[in-house]
Protein backbone atom coordinates (compact mmCIF):
# COMPACT_ATOMS: atom_id res chain seq x y z
CA UNK A 1 0.00 0.00 0.00
CA UNK A 2 2.74 2.44 0.95
CA UNK A 3 4.59 1.48 -2.11
CA UNK A 4 1.29 2.36 -4.48
CA UNK A 5 1.06 5.48 -2.53
CA UNK A 6 4.64 6.60 -3.59
CA UNK A 7 4.64 5.93 -6.43
CA UNK A 8 1.06 8.09 -7.39
CA UNK A 9 2.94 10.88 -5.18
CA UNK A 10 6.19 10.34 -7.61
CA UNK A 11 4.44 10.20 -11.23
CA UNK A 12 1.84 13.46 -9.80
CA UNK A 13 5.66 14.97 -9.14
CA UNK A 14 6.41 14.59 -12.68
CA UNK A 15 3.40 16.30 -14.16
CA UNK A 16 4.27 19.32 -15.51
CA UNK A 17 3.17 22.49 -13.41
CA UNK A 18 1.63 25.41 -15.24
CA UNK A 19 1.06 29.17 -14.43
CA UNK A 20 -2.89 29.74 -13.63
CA UNK A 21 -4.41 32.90 -15.18
CA UNK A 22 -7.91 33.64 -13.94
CA UNK A 23 -9.47 36.20 -15.99
CA UNK A 24 -12.30 38.36 -14.79
CA UNK A 25 -13.96 40.79 -17.16
CA UNK A 26 -15.51 43.76 -14.82
CA UNK A 27 -18.76 45.25 -16.48
CA UNK A 28 -18.83 44.19 -19.93
CA UNK A 29 -22.27 45.13 -20.98
CA UNK A 30 -20.15 49.14 -20.32
CA UNK A 31 -17.76 47.87 -22.77
CA UNK A 32 -16.82 50.13 -26.09
CA UNK A 33 -17.10 47.34 -28.13
CA UNK A 34 -17.38 43.59 -26.73
CA UNK A 35 -19.40 42.10 -29.94
CA UNK A 36 -20.77 42.65 -33.62
CA UNK A 37 -24.49 41.85 -31.53
CA UNK A 38 -25.34 41.82 -27.78
CA UNK A 39 -25.92 37.71 -28.21
CA UNK A 40 -22.53 37.28 -29.44
CA UNK A 41 -20.41 39.06 -26.29
CA UNK A 42 -20.23 35.62 -24.05
CA UNK A 43 -18.64 34.01 -26.60
CA UNK A 44 -16.18 36.74 -27.57
CA UNK A 45 -15.00 37.11 -23.77
CA UNK A 46 -14.93 33.05 -23.63
CA UNK A 47 -12.41 32.92 -26.71
CA UNK A 48 -10.37 36.06 -25.39
CA UNK A 49 -9.89 34.51 -21.77
CA UNK A 50 -9.50 31.08 -23.32
CA UNK A 51 -6.63 32.68 -24.87
CA UNK A 52 -5.19 34.40 -22.13
CA UNK A 53 -4.83 31.43 -20.36
CA UNK A 54 -3.14 29.26 -22.85
CA UNK A 55 -0.75 32.28 -23.20
CA UNK A 56 -0.62 31.71 -19.64
CA UNK A 57 0.43 28.38 -19.67
CA UNK A 58 3.18 29.39 -22.12
CA UNK A 59 4.81 32.66 -20.77
CA UNK A 60 4.16 32.71 -16.99
CA UNK A 61 6.38 30.06 -14.74
CA UNK A 62 5.07 27.30 -13.36
CA UNK A 63 3.46 28.03 -9.20
CA UNK A 64 2.30 31.53 -10.39
CA UNK A 65 -0.63 33.10 -10.78
CA UNK A 66 -1.90 35.83 -13.13
CA UNK A 67 -4.89 37.54 -12.25
CA UNK A 68 -6.49 40.01 -15.20
CA UNK A 69 -9.12 41.78 -14.49
CA UNK A 70 -10.38 43.66 -17.94
CA UNK A 71 -11.72 46.80 -17.48
CA UNK A 72 -12.60 47.87 -20.90
CA UNK A 73 -12.33 45.99 -24.56
CA UNK A 74 -12.57 47.70 -28.14
CA UNK A 75 -12.36 45.29 -30.86
CA UNK A 76 -10.71 46.03 -33.90
CA UNK A 77 -12.86 47.21 -36.84
CA UNK A 78 -16.19 48.56 -36.42
CA UNK A 79 -19.68 46.72 -36.75
CA UNK A 80 -21.18 47.79 -40.11
CA UNK A 81 -24.98 47.25 -40.44
CA UNK A 82 -26.65 46.96 -43.38
CA UNK A 83 -26.05 45.51 -46.72
CA UNK A 84 -27.34 41.96 -47.74
CA UNK A 85 -26.34 39.75 -44.58
CA UNK A 86 -28.75 39.81 -42.03
CA UNK A 87 -26.54 40.40 -39.59
CA UNK A 88 -23.67 42.87 -39.34
CA UNK A 89 -19.93 42.48 -40.33
CA UNK A 90 -16.94 43.78 -38.69
CA UNK A 91 -14.36 45.39 -41.62
CA UNK A 92 -11.03 46.76 -40.51
CA UNK A 93 -9.48 49.79 -42.08
CA UNK A 94 -6.35 49.79 -40.43
CA UNK A 95 -6.91 53.51 -38.84
CA UNK A 96 -8.38 54.65 -35.90
CA UNK A 97 -10.39 51.39 -35.23
CA UNK A 98 -7.40 50.01 -33.66
CA UNK A 99 -8.08 46.84 -30.80
CA UNK A 100 -7.32 48.20 -27.64
CA UNK A 101 -7.84 46.57 -24.04
CA UNK A 102 -7.46 48.32 -20.12
CA UNK A 103 -6.32 45.87 -17.79
CA UNK A 104 -6.05 45.09 -14.08
CA UNK A 105 -3.31 42.82 -13.54
CA UNK A 106 -1.70 40.68 -10.30
CA UNK A 107 1.03 38.43 -11.12
CA UNK A 108 1.18 36.28 -7.85
CA UNK A 109 4.50 34.86 -7.51
CA UNK A 110 7.23 34.39 -4.74
CA UNK A 111 10.26 35.84 -6.36
CA UNK A 112 8.98 38.29 -8.62
CA UNK A 113 4.74 40.18 -7.40
CA UNK A 114 3.72 42.35 -9.48
CA UNK A 115 0.75 44.18 -9.97
CA UNK A 116 -1.07 47.49 -12.12
CA UNK A 117 -3.15 48.64 -14.86
CA UNK A 118 -2.40 49.23 -18.21
CA UNK A 119 -4.35 49.96 -21.58
CA UNK A 120 -3.31 47.80 -24.44
CA UNK A 121 -3.29 49.24 -27.51
CA UNK A 122 -1.73 48.04 -31.14
CA UNK A 123 -2.06 51.16 -33.34
CA UNK A 124 -0.15 49.23 -36.03
CA UNK A 125 -2.37 45.85 -35.88
CA UNK A 126 -2.55 46.03 -39.95
CA UNK A 127 1.71 46.31 -39.91
CA UNK A 128 2.86 43.30 -38.43
CA UNK A 129 2.43 41.09 -41.47
CA UNK A 130 0.09 38.23 -42.23
CA UNK A 131 -3.31 40.26 -42.78
CA UNK A 132 -4.90 37.40 -44.36
CA UNK A 133 -4.88 35.85 -41.11
CA UNK A 134 -6.45 38.39 -38.92
CA UNK A 135 -9.36 38.20 -41.83
CA UNK A 136 -9.74 34.44 -40.90
CA UNK A 137 -9.08 33.35 -37.53
CA UNK A 138 -11.86 35.54 -35.08
CA UNK A 139 -10.05 38.17 -33.08
CA UNK A 140 -6.73 37.52 -34.61
CA UNK A 141 -5.72 40.85 -33.48
CA UNK A 142 -6.90 41.01 -30.02
CA UNK A 143 -5.18 37.83 -29.34
CA UNK A 144 -1.95 39.00 -30.94
CA UNK A 145 -1.98 41.92 -28.82
CA UNK A 146 -3.01 40.23 -25.57
CA UNK A 147 0.07 37.71 -26.10
CA UNK A 148 2.64 40.52 -27.27
CA UNK A 149 1.49 42.24 -23.79
CA UNK A 150 2.25 38.80 -21.48
CA UNK A 151 5.01 37.91 -23.46
CA UNK A 152 7.25 41.44 -22.94
CA UNK A 153 5.29 41.87 -19.27
CA UNK A 154 5.77 38.64 -17.47
CA UNK A 155 7.53 36.05 -19.82
CA UNK A 156 9.80 33.72 -17.44
CA UNK A 157 10.05 30.84 -20.15
CA UNK A 158 10.14 30.31 -23.76
CA UNK A 159 7.61 28.88 -26.07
Amino acid sequence: MTKRILLAAAALAALPSYATVVVTWVNPDGYTDSANQRWEQQSTLDALAQHMKRIGDRYIAPNETLRIEVLDLDLAGWARFGGRAPNEIRTVRGGADFPAMRVRYTLESSSRPQSGEEDLKDLGYQNHGLASRGASEPFYYEKRMVEDWIRSRFAQRSP
